[in-house]
């Protein structure tokens, strides 16, 4: 049977196109006994799905909307004070304006782990809200226990102290603190310390960050340049201060743009004394060499996430939530001597120089 459509497996099977489009699919709430058989004569008609008419039907999905759009709802939590100084709002523009673009309805809902769950939930129901993107930290012990998340797709972005049982949005860190790694080493510094500091409530974060350090100098530097990351208090500057002044590097990778201002009101010149990059809000100094997180490309992609749950009807928590990361963006500034030119070793990211042993064999 040539050209079989999901139209012939309904009738065959004695069902609605929809349920052979949920059963294909694995998707819904078709009983397990039910999908089976609409899979088995599918089969037997050498069904074969077309993407050409999937993307054509996600089209018309997009298009085929009311003037208000399909409701969704952007559950904003505050950010602890003692995880970060974010206020919240930094992923909402993107979020509101991807969402509105894809033809649908967002509504902001500023929340705490206080806020009553029942008319809130009933809220949503009554507004046939389809998904929900999580920004903040949320208590899952508290408020994402009682709420139940079952009705809705559900995207979050960026993670903090907690686990969430939700496909997630957030920086790639690891991939941050090797960029600003490699821009500092191409620029011949050779004794690079991290000054990565610690949340007071640590983080996952916090553990790469601190993987990631000591990985890229066992991988790249000789032992006699590997220096103990800075892992105390983000503000403390005195202790900031006294590691820079015990190990003396020649270039700072720093995670906080608080460790600048320490090293320039101390009298440290950058570059003519040291290099210094910044590993994320460089956007908020440009003088300032060092990365920015894209928190705007994070939004959208949480929103693009969420639009294939709510088509493929996957709802609420997941048991192998997934973490896309997105890249940060190199920022050039001024506060890291040029870069020499790109050899084939810079462009593999290693240096064979780096790898000779010292005068003992180290």
């Amino acid at each position: 049977m040539s050209n079989v459509t999901l139209h012939d497996i309904a009738r065959r099977a004695g069902v609605s196109v929809a349920s052979v489009s949920l059963a294909l699919r694995g998707r819904g709430r078709v009983s397990g006994e039910k999908a089976k058989a609409i899979k088995e004569i599918a089969c037997e008609l050498g069904y074969r799905p077309n993407p050409l008419l999937a993307a054509l039907a996600s089209k018309r999905f997009s298009t085929a909307k009311d003037l208000q759009g399909t409701p969704i709802a952007l559950f904003e939590f505050p950010a602890l004070a003692q995880v970060s100084r974010r206020k919240p709002g930094y992923y909402r523009a993107s979020i509101m304006e991807e969402a509105r673009r894809l033809g649908y309805a967002p509504t902001l809902y500023e929340l705490s782990d206080a806020t009553p769950v029942g008319p809130l939930y009933r809220q949503l129901y009554a507004r046939a809200t389809q998904g929900v993107v999580i920004t903040g930290e949320m208590d899952m012990a508290s408020f994402g226990r009682e709420f139940d998340w079952g009705q809705f797709s559900v995207v979050q972005c960026a993670i903090y102290r907690n686990d969430h049982p939700f496909h997630t949005l957030r920086s790639n860190i690891f991939q941050s603190i090797k960029h600003a790694f490699m821009e500092v080493r191409a620029r011949s510094y050779d004794r690079i310390g991290f000054a990565l500091g610690r949340h007071a409530v640590v983080l996952e974060d916090d553990e790469t960050r601190l993987g990631a350090a000591w990985a890229l100098q066992e991988m790249y530097l000789p032992r006699r340049q590997r220096i103990p990351p800075y892992m105390g208090d983000f503000n403390d500057r005195p202790a900031f201060l006294a590691w820079f002044q015990m190990h003396r590097p020649d270039a700072v990778i720093a995670f906080s743009l608080d460790q600048y201002w320490a090293l320039r009101e101390s009298g440290i010149r950058m570059p003519e004394d040291i290099g210094f990059a910044l590993l994320h809000q460089a956007e908020k100094a440009p003088d300032v060499s060092g990365l920015t997180q894209n928190m705007d490309a994070i939004g959208r992609q949480a929103i693009l996430l969420l639009d294939q749950l709510i088509r493929h009807h996957e709802k609420g928590p997941t048991a192998m939530p997934m973490h896309l990361l997105v890249p940060s963006t190199w920022n050039e500034g001024k506060t890291l001597k040029a870069a020499g030119p790109v050899t084939p070793a810079r462009r593999r990211g290693s240096n064979t120089s780096a790898r000779k042993p010292d005068a003992k064999g180290r």
